[in-house]
C-alpha cells in the first residue's frame, strides 16, 4: 500500500532581494500525516555580506491562515557567504502540527540571495 502524496509550494519564497524579511503562506495540514519540506538558499555571483537564512514555524491551529501562538520548529537555517554558494535543508514536521510556514531572512549587503521553499504533503496512506 503507497501513501498519497499532495504536492504544495508555499508562496512568498521565490523571491530575490536584499534587506527583506518575507514571511510564506501558512500552509494548513491538520488533515495531513505530515510535511516534507525543501530549503535552498542561492548567493548571488559575489555573495552576501552576511548570510541569508530561513526559519520555519508551525502552530496548532490553522486558524483561517493566521494562526494563534506560532512557534519556531528548531533553531534558524542558515547559509554561507560563498559566491554563487548554494545552501540546501530537508525538514520534516511531523504529525501532531496544524499548520506551517517558512520564513525567509537576508541582511542587507553583498548581492542578493534567492529564497526557494517545496512542500509535499502525506495525506492518505
Amino acid at each position: 500500500m503507497s501513501a498519497t502524496l499532495s504536492y504544495k509550494t508555499p508562496t512568498n519564497l521565490g523571491l530575490n532581494g536584499v534587506t527583506t524579511t518575507t514571511n510564506g503562506t501558512w500552509i494548513q495540514m491538520d488533515t495531513s500525516y505530515n510535511a516534507q519540506i525543501g530549503l535552498l538558499l542561492t548567493n548571488g555571483a559575489s555573495g552576501p555580506t552576511t548570510a541569508a537564512q530561513f526559519q520555519v514555524q508551525v502552530a496548532a491551529n490553522y486558524n483561517g491562515g493566521s494562526p494563534a501562538n506560532p512557534v519556531n520548529f528548531g533553531g534558524p537555517l542558515v547559509g554561507g557567504l560563498a559566491n554563487n554558494g548554494t545552501y540546501s535543508w530537508g525538514v520534516e514536521i511531523p504529525l501532531g502540527w496544524a499548520a506551517f510556514r517558512v520564513v525567509f531572512t537576508q541582511s542587507s549587503g553583498g548581492t542578493a540571495v534567492t529564497g526557494t521553499a517545496d512542500a509535499s504533503l502525506t495525506t492518505g496512506i
